[in-house]
């Protein structure tokens, strides 16, 4: 077991607390139960993915794993949300987020965004875990290899539409729930299949080569500009491509450039 560094634990109690996130989240917070997590984000009004949160169940409140750059933001959203709803939030500093191979307690399990995971996710409280950087490293190589982009690492928010990230496929928006903020939006885009980015893995030629590699760096093919590149773990990247080129670059055999560093499409 190793603990996330990044992510921190909010507690929403009170009689109001489901009709409460199902106005907020991508996700029916009707599918929530204490022993799965559920994966919902909150997004724009223009649909871009403001943050993302695992929702857990625990019979008089929930507790919600959140990004931690952002929990005074997202706090602050949904007392702003919260109006005269019996709704309760708190920060709850003396948990943390935790991944395991093996199943721990009844505050964890397996991983909601993409089956094929090895890991369980889960809470752990008054505990001080050390962090595990090696494990730590083995998850992102994990999650890079499933094409699973992490919020605050790989992109950051109002950045990308939530169809962009994939998260359809992350099992992050349920098209079946009422109104949510960006639905619209999301609806829209989905029904009309105009989505032209979508997320990939590239690999770098040289392990040094990736070290020259940040987020947002532009990725380019034939001196065309085709996407932007993530964080990257080891010789690996997850990047947001436009869909059509990355299509050619593929079918062709060609090349990606990042500056003077190349780069394919795995």
């Amino acid at each position: 077991m190793f603990v996330l560094p990044y992510r921190s634990v909010i507690k929403i109690a009170g009689s109001d607390r489901a009709s409460f996130l199902q106005g907020i989240i991508t996700n029916d917070i009707n599918l929530v139960s204490n022993s799965k997590f559920l994966y919902a984000l909150i997004l724009s009004p223009q649909g871009k993915v403001l943050y993302d949160l695992f929702i857990l169940d625990r019979a008089d409140h929930y507790l919600i794993d959140v990004p931690s750059a952002y929990i005074e933001d997202i706090v602050k959203k949904f007392n702003m949300y919260r109006l005269s709803s019996d709704v309760e939030i708190s920060h709850l500093h003396n948990f943390n987020v935790c991944l395991s191979k093996s199943y721990i307690s009844n505050s964890f399990s397996k991983e909601p965004r993409d089956s094929a995971s090895s890991y369980y996710r889960g809470f752990i409280k008054d505990e001080l875990i050390n962090g595990d950087i090696a494990k730590l490293k083995d998850y992102h190589l994990e999650r890079v290899n499933l094409k699973i982009p992490e919020l605050s690492i790989d992109f950051f928010p109002q950045e990308y539409f939530a169809l962009e990230l994939c998260m359809n496929r992350l099992n992050a928006i349920n098209y079946q729930k009422g109104c949510y903020v960006g639905q619209e939006v999301t609806a829209r885009t989905t029904y009309r299949g105009v989505v032209r980015k979508s997320i990939y893995k590239i690999t770098f030629f040289h392990l040094t080569e990736a070290a020259e590699i940040s987020p947002g760096m532009e990725i380019s093919s034939n001196e065309e500009v085709i996407g932007k590149t993530m964080q990257p773990v080891d010789i690996n990247s997850l990047a947001l491509l436009n869909k059509k080129k990355a299509d050619e670059v593929i079918e062709n055999n060609l090349k990606l450039r990042l500056n003077s560093i190349e780069a394919f499409i795995n």
